[in-house]
């Protein structure tokens, strides 16, 4: 590899790295509180948003994302960083919030990340003006498009995009009240296989001008395969954006 093409990786994934943390740090900035004080925000939180924590104010008020809980399957408190799968924890970084099937043949992982401001926009494409990006209410495309190439790698260039599917505007707004919906599924390479027999992943991202977007990413074993609708009429069905 020339250093060329080297230093030019090293900027994306510094570039990528930033956008999430600060989008993570944007997002929970207004929570910054004393234990003291935990239990009284805790209880502005509403009872169906409390197993994310105070992060549920920032769902259920600031994105205005409804959250409804899907029947068969429980909630796993704990955060997954795929630290023993390396392509995983490239693709995918730590996720925290975790439906499980109760058969344990499928398992989602939810992502929130609140609308980017013209201000973080600019701050980024001032760091970054090689790669400047128009990021208010497009990051998820651009997020999108980071998670498909950093599991395929450089291989698949620009036909990233023939790995998605964008869902029509009249299915976005009658299911999710959402302006763009997307899909996309990734087959694992047996080396990347989660707990042995989780082998395929579908993701559905859900986005809504002035409000940020929500992923689901589905990982489930041969046995949800064969069964898939199944399972996923009631993932599909667990967020919906408020008027």
């Amino acid at each position: 590899m020339t250093k060329t093409k080297l230093a030019g990786k090293l900027v994306l994934l510094t570039y990528l790295f930033l956008q999430a943390n600060v989008s993570y740090s944007q997002s929970r900035s207004q929570f910054n509180i004393s234990l003291k004080d935990s239990d009284s925000i805790m209880a502005l939180v509403k009872p169906e948003y409390r197993w994310m924590g105070t992060f549920g104010l920032t769902v259920s008020d600031e994105m205005k994302l409804k959250y409804h809980k899907p029947s068969g399957f429980s909630y796993e408190d704990s955060v997954e960083c795929f630290k023993d799968y390396p392509k995983l924890e490239k693709t995918f970084s730590c996720k925290s919030f975790q439906l499980h099937s109760n058969d344990e043949q499928f398992i989602a992982f939810l992502e929130f990340v609140p609308q980017y401001t013209k201000e973080l926009e600019t701050t980024i494409n001032g760091l970054f003006p090689q790669h400047a990006r128009e990021l208010v209410d497009n990051q998820h495309r651009w997020q999108m498009r980071a998670r498909i190439k950093a599991y395929y790698g450089d291989e698949i260039g620009e036909s990233w995009v023939d790995s998605i599917k964008l869902h029509s505007t009249k299915e976005a707004r009658e299911k999710f009240n959402a302006d763009s919906v997307f899909s996309f599924s990734i087959r694992l390479r047996p080396s990347d296989y989660y707990k042995k027999d989780f082998k395929y992943v579908k993701a559905l991202l859900i986005q809504k001008n002035g409000r940020g977007y929500a992923c689901i990413y589905s990982f489930y074993t041969d046995k949800a395969k064969a069964r898939f609708g199944k399972y996923w009429r009631k993932i599909e069905n667990i967020l919906r954006y408020e008027d």
